[in-house]
């Protein structure tokens, strides 16, 4: 899960976020479904979009092949929407390159129930 920096979040919520790109935090330790519940209990609301981003990105290591991929995503998420899901991530080695590609879902918070 991925959090856009400077989302307006309930009060008292504590995630464990670490910078992944600029503009976007890394979730750790939850699930969309975990925060789905804290966020609804909370009052707020937890919105699925039909958004799905797809991006591939190859590099000489399989790590740099995963960020560059999920950074790609990550861009072209519109603003307002302010999470998105890592859906499927698949690396492969191909002519000594790895190749990575993903898929995000577009996700967004916020206390009103219309976007």
């Amino acid at each position: 899960m991925f959090l856009r920096e400077g989302s307006v979040l309930p009060s008292g919520f504590d995630l464990s976020q670490e910078k992944f790109i600029e503009n976007w935090m890394s979730i750790r330790d939850t699930t969309a479904f975990a925060l789905d519940i804290k966020v609804r209990a909370a009052g707020w609301h937890f919105f699925w979009l039909q958004d799905v981003l797809n991006s591939s990105a190859a590099s000489r290591s399989e790590a740099s092949a995963r960020t560059h991929a999920i950074a790609r995503s990550l861009k072209k998420i519109r603003e307002p929407f302010n999470v998105a899901e890592l859906q499927l991530i698949t690396v492969k080695r191909y002519l000594g390159f790895w190749v990575a590609n993903v898929m995000l879902i577009t996700r967004h918070i916020q206390i009103g129930a219309t976007i």
